[in-house]
């Protein structure tokens, strides 16, 4: 798929995602249309050449004028950038985004220097974004619906790549539309790479919205980056285990340099998928996400030690449960022989994930407290 190039997704009726060339880098910034009653966009690019959506809206017939709805799934300016100069040709249509990333649509300037320092010479890619008046937002708490006629997408809050993400669930379609909290999906390697920018990544809160996900099992998952993929329970398990593992390495090439300098430096030499995104891109998007950690470990080293021992407690539940999974003792049925099992056979596995969600449930209830709270003194939004 080429910059500009746009396709149906084709588990969904009436959905259509577009490569958007952002950083001018294909097959890693998607924007989806959904072709309702009420015409929708989810997310909006970076801003830069967003003239690329308006003509993708022409492609599948769509009148600017007759988009209803700019669904924002974070305030992050690779999805929220392009919201200003889109409600411009489509006077019609409201945003709708996380109450929390609201006032940083209307208000951008935090947004901007925010970036700025967390893209660094990415920078040049971007165009300052247009403010958009509160007039034509709606800002969104989890649960909350919008209706497009012939469908409804419920939001579902997604904290851990941000406090201001939303996951968009097409109930009709049974897609979810999850912004990066499912990570990157690379294609061209069916696999997902992590994504823990500054300065909000959280380790714990990612796992969460990746069980959340789970929780949910969509026919089809729509990645921010990039494009859709049928739901998988192995991919989304593998991207659970690449990201305690990412953090793991940084927490360990940081015991062993000297500067955080170096860290980072280290990895955007060793940086992967530079076949794919090209050397550029592929050393920024390392960078970012080490330095996302390096807050991560950061925030972490100045809490209390129980609330350390309540994230190592679930890690490590994380890894008790894959253990069950893969576990043929637990009865769990596998890809072969799927239909020659009956009801019963299953019954272990369900009993040992249920045993392991009940066991972690109150201290992921308890831990989701504590951070919630640090969180509101850490940073205000």
């Amino acid at each position: 798929m080429d910059i500009g190039d746009i396709a149906a997704v084709e588990t969904a009726d009436d959905i259509y995602y577009m490569d958007t060339g952002m950083y001018e880098t294909s097959g890693y910034g998607s924007v989806y249309i959904i072709d309702a009653d009420q015409p929708a966009i989810v997310d909006t690019g970076i801003g830069t050449n967003y003239e690329r959506i308006i003509d993708a809206l022409a492609r599948v017939d769509i009148d600017p004028h007759s988009l209803a709805h700019l669904l924002v799934t974070h305030a992050h300016l690779d999805h929220a950038g392009g919201a200003g100069f889109l409600i411009a040709d489509c006077p019609n249509a409201t945003v709708h985004t996380h109450e929390r990333a609201g006032p940083h649509l209307s208000d951008p300037a935090q947004l901007i220097e925010g970036t700025k320092a967390a893209v660094g010479e990415q920078w040049q890619y971007y165009v300052e974004p247009n403010p958009v008046p509160e007039s034509r937002l709606n800002t969104l708490s989890d649960g909350d619906t919008i209706d497009l006629g012939d469908r409804s997408i419920t939001a579902v809050a997604a904290p851990g790549h941000a406090l201001h993400q939303m996951l968009f669930y097409d109930t009709t379609e049974d897609t979810l539309f999850t912004g990066d909290a499912a990570g990157i999906y690379v294609p061209e390697k069916d696999r997902i790479q992590q994504t823990s920018p500054p300065s909000q990544f959280n380790l714990e809160t990612c796992l969460d919205d990746v069980r959340t996900i789970e929780t949910i099992t969509p026919e089809t998952l729509c990645f921010g980056h990039f494009g859709p993929r049928a739901y998988d329970d192995k991919l989304l398990s593998s991207y659970k285990r690449a990201l305690v593992e990412w953090v793991e390495a940084v927490r360990q090439k940081r015991e062993e340099a000297h500067s955080d300098e170096n860290v980072i430096q280290h990895f955007s030499e060793h940086a992967k998928l530079t076949d794919v995104w090209g050397e550029e891109k592929a050393r920024a998007e390392a960078r970012l996400n080490v330095r996302g950690v390096l807050a991560y470990l950061d925030w972490q080293a100045t809490q209390p030690e129980w609330v350390s021992a309540i994230v190592q407690s679930n890690m490590g539940f994380l890894g008790n449960y894959r253990k069950c999974e893969r576990s043929p003792s637990l009865g769990k049925p596998d890809s072969e022989d799927t239909n020659d099992r009956t009801a019963s056979d299953q019954l272990p596995a369900m009993w040992a994930h249920r045993a392991l969600h009940d066991t972690t449930a109150h201290s992921r209830r308890v831990l989701m407290i504590v951070l919630v709270f640090v969180f509101k003194k850490r940073q205000t939004e």
